[in-house]
């Protein structure tokens, strides 16, 4: 599976993004539904309900300024399609992030709602003690009830109304 931390700087306010991607079908069934984030330093890990799922992921500082500017929360992007593997980024410095040609040739494509996706926005705790991650007591078990949107092609499955 697949993840990348980005910018949509097109929108205001600009919007914090965390994206899962599988490289296969049998990975779908695999996405995090995440309910909330964490972060320390450059870092940010990803909590479902109570429970850290996975490994800190790199976040850019300008994807910390974004979070404030997003209200304290950064939006989560599961894509619910195969995607090819994605380029290497491990050269790139962790606090300046992936930008511009070094983003994954399929992000165009998800920003015009081309992928089919489901999206959620989620509060980013931050700090080094345990009491400043602040966890989610939702806990849905499939992505219908996961997703505030359902975008692109193939949206037949959309969440419920609230």
């Amino acid at each position: 599976m697949h993840f990348t931390t980005c910018v949509l700087a097109a929108v205001d306010p600009a919007a914090p993004m965390l994206i899962f991607a599988p490289e296969d079908e049998q990975e779908i069934a695999q996405l995090p539904l995440v309910t909330s984030l964490h972060r320390i330093d450059n870092e940010v890990m990803a909590y479902i309900h109570s429970a850290p799922r996975g490994i800190p992921m790199p976040v850019s500082d300008a994807w910390i300024e974004a979070v404030a500017g997003y209200e304290g929360g950064a939006k989560v992007v599961l894509v619910l399609q195969p995607l090819p593997r994605d380029i290497d980024t491990t050269f790139v410095p962790r606090a300046e992030g992936v930008t511009g040609d070094d983003l994954p040739p399929w992000i165009p494509a998800l920003i015009a709602q081309q992928l089919r996706t489901a999206t959620r926005d989620v509060p980013v705790s931050a700090g080094t003690g345990v009491m400043d991650i602040q966890i989610s007591l939702d806990h849905p078990h499939d992505v219908e009830h996961w997703a505030e949107r359902i975008f692109g092609p193939d949206s037949s499955v959309q969440p419920p109304t609230l």
